[in-house]
């Protein structure tokens, strides 16, 4: 949503997906897909739960949706897929995009420092790396630390991208 006002401000929310749920309901159905955790973009039967770090990674996701937007609007977004597609294949796509494999980091942003984008990246490509190395992912792993994914998404790391 951007303001008449000001076109330099605008809010993000998930307004058109909102719907009457009751409490046995996925609380996911309210979120804007593109911009939703890997973590919870998942499809088994262990309870979401909500870290701080899954914040951090929605705001990865807008920074690059902002920064690899096509100039030409008839042009198809390299990440369409994020919101086109359903959760699996979403998750999918997020997951290729953690591990650096599209888009490509070599394009010039006036909008966003890419370097935010691949130093936040980098924090959660490790830290989903050592998730999937712990087996917790498949079930195994009890003690792995999934609230900073064993220390590689912290606060800490995140302001340190973000202040250069």
């Amino acid at each position: 949503m951007v303001s008449r006002d000001d076109p330099d401000y605008g809010v993000l929310n998930g307004f058109h997906s909102v719907s009457n749920t009751t409490a046995a309901q996925s609380p996911l159905k309210a979120c804007a897909q593109a911009f939703l955790a890997v973590d919870l973009l998942r499809n088994d039967e262990r309870p979401a739960v909500f870290w701080y770090r899954h914040d951090l990674e929605s705001f990865l996701y807008v920074l690059a949706w902002m920064a690899y937007r096509p100039q030409d609007e008839r042009t198809v977004h390299p990440l369409s897929g994020w919101w086109r597609q359903g959760y699996a294949a979403s998750r999918d796509l997020k997951l290729q995009f953690l591990k650096g494999h599209f888009p490509p980091d070599d394009i010039s942003s006036p909008i966003v420092p890419l370097h935010w984008i691949t130093g936040i990246r980098g924090l959660f490509r490790n830290g989903y790396g050592t998730l999937e190395e712990s087996g917790l992912d498949r079930g195994g792993s009890i003690g792995f630390d999934e609230e900073t994914l064993r220390g590689h998404v912290t606060y800490e790391r995140f302001l340190q991208i973000i202040s250069t």
